[in-house]
């Protein structure tokens, strides 16, 4: 009596969903093909899996939802899908047996890139079973319309669904703050959020850390929720207490006075984050901070190995920070270290170009798709050249030289995209300013060298590119009142501003 229930229970489990499983309805990840006579399809989409009853769920074939053609299935306790039933206005024919298939019944008439029955579109992995562990499903099916051809199947589908979850908020903090404050949100299945805010404005930059961490820089505004949005959904919590800032007022940002440097550089990343990098007047070597939270806090220790002479600071599209020196430990040459989320790694062969002490810092910048450039100044023979680095996945490159005269020293480096852009005072043009472009093979001069019409030349130049792609030059003209003067690019000409 004991074997037969024993038989009965397994026999009847069979055919009963798990009772471990989770309800299985969501949105998933659709990949494979759909194999039609007419040719093969991609499938690259979002697609929904609704649960129809206890361990039934419908979904859309391959890539005809908007045709209406779904079906629903069971899955038995050993996540087998099965009992396949196509409903929608415009069904398949009936397909008792032949909906589902084991079978790989290949011939048809158009080549396919990747044909029925072949890796990896085989059975064996598309093989109608769902994985617990990682929430995906695995389809294989098969179906006739009009014609019995094909072995009885005109269409085929071999599909991976992947579920996807929308972004889920367990906490912030801090939960008050004025502009350009750090909120750090955490919980999970943040890995594919595209937006985040607080209050239901769009405008507050953000960065994604890890699936568990996104970070807010709080923008001006009202008091209101924490939001994040992905393609999967989206999650609130509330309430974030806004504090405008004094206005009309210069404020501190952070405690004044919080380094001791000798050399330095700033910048802001594009999640609006400040970055100081200096070298210390203890050590000589150099010091990265950020501000996060109020606070000026350091971002790792042992930035630089050895003492520092100038030094310069970049943070990629990921908030990745790179700072170029010149290197004591290689004789003032140049090397470049980035933060690795933990502690400072050299990038490349330490030490790679040579760098003269004499107002030769090296400028660092990253591009729109994080590729580091680093400009320095040489002096060979005699005389003055500026190079410019770029990396390429393993070592850094030389673009070339980005100066057409005799380059003084006081230089200044950018992007605009992936274009890199130089200035500098032109000793073959009396020290006047030249700006220069690499076009991805040679370098050459924006309108004429030696444009600017300083008294005793220019000094100090600093260049930005405005949001139409033009550069934006402005420098000391020394001519014993240190005025101050810039030019714009219109495309063709240089013009004063002002």
């Amino acid at each position: 009596m004991k074997k037969l229930l024993f038989v009965l229970v397994l026999f009847v489990g069979y055919y009963v969903v798990d009772g471990q499983s989770q309800n299985l309805q969501g949105s998933y990840y659709d990949t494979g093909y759909f194999f039609h006579p007419t040719g093969p399809r991609s499938l690259n989409a979002i697609k929904q899996i609704t649960q129809i009853s206890t361990n039934t769920y419908q979904l859309a074939i391959g890539d005809l939802p908007i045709s209406n053609y779904s079906f629903q299935f069971d899955i038995d306790a050993t996540n087998h899908l099965v009992n396949w039933i196509p409903l929608g206005s415009q069904t398949p024919a009936t397909p008792a047996s032949n909906f589902m298939t084991l079978d790989n019944p290949g011939g048809f008439t158009y080549t396919a890139p990747i044909l029925p029955g072949t890796a990896p579109y085989i059975q064996s992995i598309y093989n109608n079973t769902y994985d617990s562990a990682t929430h995906t499903f695995w389809l294989h099916y098969g179906y006739g319309v009009g014609s019995s051809g094909q072995n009885g199947f005109t269409r085929q589908i071999y599909e991976k669904y992947t579920l996807v979850m929308p972004p889920h908020i367990t906490s912030f903090s801090p939960t008050t703050g004025t502009t350009g404050t750090l909120v750090t949100i955490t919980g999970n299945h943040f890995s594919n959020v595209t937006q985040a805010s607080i209050r239901t404005w769009l405008a507050d930059s953000f960065y994604v850390e890890s699936d568990t961490v996104v970070k807010v820089v709080v923008g001006g505004g009202t008091s209101g929720k924490i939001f994040l949005y992905s393609s999967y959904g989206n999650d609130s919590m509330g309430t974030f207490t806004f504090i405008p800032p004094v206005n009309n007022q210069w404020q501190y940002v952070g405690n004044p006075g919080f380094g001791a440097p000798t050399a330095y550089a700033f910048t802001i990343s594009k999640n609006n984050i400040p970055y100081v990098v200096f070298r210390d007047s203890a050590t000589k070597k150099a010091v990265v901070q950020r501000f996060i939270g109020g606070l000026w806090q350091n971002v790792g220790s042992n930035a630089s190995l050895g003492k520092v002479g100038f030094v310069n600071i970049a943070v990629d599209m990921n908030e990745r920070v790179f700072i170029g020196f010149n290197d004591s430990l290689y004789n003032g040459k140049v090397t470049v270290r980035r933060f690795e989320g933990s502690s400072w790694v050299t990038f490349g062969l330490p030490g790679f170009a040579n760098s003269p002490s004499l107002g030769g810092e090296p400028k660092i910048a990253v591009d729109a798709s994080d590729v580091p450039y680093i400009a320095v100044m040489d002096t060979i023979g005699g005389f003055n050249e500026l190079f410019v680095y770029q990396f390429n996945g393993s070592s850094w490159v030389k673009l070339g030289s980005a100066s057409a005269g005799n380059p003084n020293f006081n230089f200044a480096f950018t992007l605009n995209n992936n274009t890199p852009y130089v200035v500098f005072p032109d000793q073959t043009y009396n020290n006047q300013a030249t700006v220069m472009r690499y076009d991805g093979n040679i370098w050459m001069p924006v309108a004429n060298p030696g444009f600017t019409n300083a008294n005793n030349g220019v000094f100090y130049t600093a260049i930005k590119i405005d949001k139409n792609g033009y550069p934006i030059i402005a420098f000391e003209d020394d001519d014993g009142f240190e005025r101050l003067s810039a030019y714009k690019f219109d495309g063709t000409n240089w013009n004063t501003i002002g």
